[in-house]
């Protein structure tokens, strides 16, 4: 037993991102900020980094970062004046305008700033662009309605969708401080099993079960926390229980995803139980466990 709790202990270690690429990561952002800040003339009134970055669940070999880039108000006011004389010919499109102006600025210093936009339009959450070989970042654009909360609009299709980036860090720290630190290793381990399963499900969907999971439950040792996970797990799923989403907790986060492909992610759940209750490890964590 005490092998195995090493060897997940190893294999947890592994995956963490080292210091000095989260380091190069936070600088180049910044940077990337000020030299869109300069061109725009202050089109931004803030950047912040979020996601599994700022909560530092991301793992090793899939490492993305997002970024809220939130406009300045007088910048939106701008614009949407300049849109009322077509207003009922041409309805506003306030995600796409947010895009647009938010690709305007990247496309300016992509050829003087080292950074490379992955992906042209049209974009749905996030325009994706790489700022060094092992880092890249989703551009989100932002608004923030009100300067005294955390709440942010962001785009989603062709509508806009409140989160709070603050929600889903205090929930982290909490089941954190209850387990001593060890549930976001925990996090990093679980992710790494999705994407070798093929990512079926978001990766936040990962992290948000593993915190509903074990809000109230001790973290006693890997094999017991791996095992308590994937049961629970199957049994959240498989009722289509309710998990809220952060800022409109009368809407389940899993309302996004079809029963069919529900069906299949329990499958794959209820395999991974299976294999965990037979201490089948490399079959769940591959060769590099």
């Amino acid at each position: 037993m005490r092998n195995i709790e090493e060897r997940f202990e190893r294999f947890a270690a592994k995956l963490a991102v080292p210091e000095s690429l989260q380091k190069e990561c936070r600088i180049k952002v910044k940077a990337l900020y000020e030299q869109m800040n300069r061109i725009s003339f202050d089109s931004f009134q803030k950047y912040r980094l979020g996601g599994s970055f700022d909560r530092h669940t991301y793992i090793k070999g899939n490492f993305d970062v997002d970024c809220y880039f939130i406009f300045d108000d007088l910048l939106i006011y701008r614009i949407l004046f300049s849109f009322i004389p077509n207003f009922y010919s041409n309805p506003i499109n306030i995600p796409e305008m947010l895009f647009s102006e938010l690709y305007y600025n990247l496309k300016l210093i992509q050829n003087w700033s080292g950074i490379s936009i992955i992906r042209d339009p049209p974009y749905l959450h996030a325009i994706p662009i790489r700022i060094s070989r092992d880092i890249k970042v989703d551009c989100i654009p932002a608004l923030q309605p009100n300067s005294s909360s955390s709440i942010l609009l962001i785009p989603e299709g062709n509508e806009l969708k409140k989160v709070d980036p603050t929600l889903d860090e205090e929930a982290l720290s909490e089941v954190n401080t209850f387990n001593n630190g060890r549930v976001t290793p925990l996090v990093r381990v679980l992710k790494y099993w999705n994407y070798l399963s093929g990512k079926k499900l978001k990766s936040y969907f990962i992290e948000r079960l593993v915190i509903e999971v074990f809000e109230e439950v001790r973290f006693k040792n890997w094999v017991k926390a791996i095992r308590h996970f994937f049961q629970n797990a199957c049994r959240i799923i498989g009722n289509d229980e309710h998990i809220p989403d952060r800022v409109n907790p009368e809407v389940s986060i899993f309302n996004e995803i079809s029963e069919a492909k529900l069906d299949e992610i329990y499958d794959i759940f209820a395999f991974a139980a299976g294999a965990a209750n037979r201490g089948e490890w490399e079959k769940l964590f591959g060769e590099e466990f």
